[in-house]
C-alpha cells in the first residue's frame, strides 16, 4: 500500500480543469458575484496550478 507521498503520477493523463461560470441577471448582488470571482477568477499560486477555468 502507498502513503500519500507516494503517490505516483502518470505524465500521459492531463488534468482538465473544471470550467466555471458566473451568471450576471438584473438585481445581482455584486457582494456575490465578487465572491465567485475571488474565488474562481483570481490567481492563487500558493494554491499550485489553477483548479478551475473561469468563464
Amino acid at each position: 500500500m502507498t502513503e500519500n507521498a507516494e503517490i505516483l503520477t502518470i505524465p500521459s493523463v492531463t488534468l482538465s480543469h473544471h470550467r466555471v461560470v458566473a451568471l450576471a441577471y438584473d438585481g445581482l448582488c455584486t457582494f456575490e458575484f465578487g465572491v465567485a470571482v475571488e474565488i474562481f477568477g483570481l490567481p492563487h499560486p500558493e494554491m499550485g496550478d489553477r483548479w478551475y477555468r473561469f468563464a
